[in-house]
C-alpha cells in the first residue's frame, strides 16, 4: 500500500535512517500521490493524519479500508498522471 509509505517513512524514528526521505532527496513515492485528492482532500494528508492518530494495527486496517474504497479514483488519478 503506497499510501502509508510517505506517514511510515515520514516517522523521525524511521526517516533518519532512510537515504530518501525526506522529499526534497527522491521522496517515497511517486510525484503525482502528492496532488492526488478524494473529496477535495489530498489524500496522503488523510492517510497521515490517520496514522498521526491511531495505533498501527488500527491504522493498516483504515488506511487500506480508505484505499479501497476511493480504488476507482485513485486508478483514474494515476492512469492520467502516467499519460
Amino acid at each position: 500500500m503506497v499510501y502509508c509509505v510517505e506517514s511510515d517513512l515520514r516517522d523521525e524514528r524511521l526517516s533518519s535512517i532512510n537515504p530518501y526521505f525526506p522529499r526534497e532527496q527522491g521522496g517515497c513515492v511517486y510525484p503525482y500521490f502528492f496532488t492526488m485528492q478524494v473529496e477535495g482532500k489530498y489524500i496522503l494528508d488523510t492517510i497521515d493524519e490517520m496514522y498521526q492518530n491511531m495505533d498501527i494495527q488500527e491504522f493498516m486496517k483504515k488506511s487500506y479500508e480508505y484505499c479501497v474504497a476511493h480504488e476507482a479514483e485513485i486508478r483514474k488519478h494515476i492512469r492520467e498522471s502516467e499519460h
